[in-house]
């Protein structure tokens, strides 16, 4: 029992630490960056969240299955993937902390793919999910584009309206609204292109470091449910524009799923 809490609490601390680098202690980080020394690797001019990735993907590898090969994008028909993941105990980011008038709900959750990325999960992380249809975003692109709503008028739009009120953005309406037409008329044209395809990503960057595109998780029975990392509009366009298929990462899987 004792092994088990000590193992427990330093999952803990790694991921409020990954997730929260300004929580980590000051004498824990100066301890990392002397053990990395020990190895000979020159880690001092990098971030805290840096500092932890390395220790906590080896502690996850070491604790759950790792899938064969995980480190490349699976083509799915976007109108598969039908659930968002929400927040649970075991994902390792929660939007529940987010400001008030942010565009995620606060319900929502996610693995992050640097560290969750071909894992087998066990536990009931796949039940915590929410019809895709629900999602804020998607509704929001629906309504301007399919029903010919006003943007200001959308879900969407008065996310971003009232973001940029409270918030102080100067302009940040005008510029979301921008950036999500110029991107609805690159999937129109071009379809979905991944972040190395779109030249946002070096080609030498692993796949599973950000930006990584449109990530899903699988649950036991085999559905897909989007992972809310990146992408929320790129799903949402691809989705409506009825694409046939497009580049997904799968970041967890759960033990329980065959195929």
């Amino acid at each position: 029992m004792k092994n088990y809490h000590c193992e427990t609490a330093m999952k803990r601390l790694l991921i409020q630490g990954f997730n929260n680098p300004h929580r980590i202690p000051p004498f824990l980080i100066k301890k990392l960056r002397e053990f990395y020394q020990t190895l000979r690797l020159d880690m001092s001019h990098q971030s805290p969240s840096k500092l932890l990735t390395p220790l906590l993907q080896r502690y996850l590898h070491s604790r759950y299955e790792f899938n064969d090969d995980p480190y490349q994008y699976t083509l799915v028909d976007p109108t598969d993937i039908e659930y968002m993941q929400l927040s649970s105990p075991q994902t390792s980011y929660n939007y529940k902390g987010r400001l008030p008038w942010s565009i995620h709900e606060p319900e929502k959750g996610s693995f992050h793919p640097q560290l969750y990325t071909g894992i087998t999960l066990p536990g009931n992380w796949d039940k915590y999910k929410k019809p895709y249809r629900f999602d804020r975003v998607y509704r929001g692109i629906c309504e301007h584009y399919q029903d010919n709503i006003p943007w200001e008028e959308t879900v969407l739009g008065q996310h971003y309206l009232i973001s940029e009120e409270i918030g102080d953005k100067d302009s940040f309406f005008e510029t979301e609204i921008r950036k999500t037409e110029q991107l609805y008329e690159s999937i129109q044209e071009n379809g979905l292109l991944t972040p190395y395809q779109s030249d946002q990503k070096d080609p030498t960057q692993p796949i599973h470091w950000p930006p990584c595109g449109i990530t899903i998780n699988i649950g036991r029975d085999g559905e897909l449910i989007y992972n809310n990392f990146e992408g929320h509009r790129r799903l949402a366009i691809t989705r409506m524009l009825g694409l046939d298929q497009i580049p997904v990462l799968i970041v967890a899987k759960h033990d329980e799923c065959v195929s």
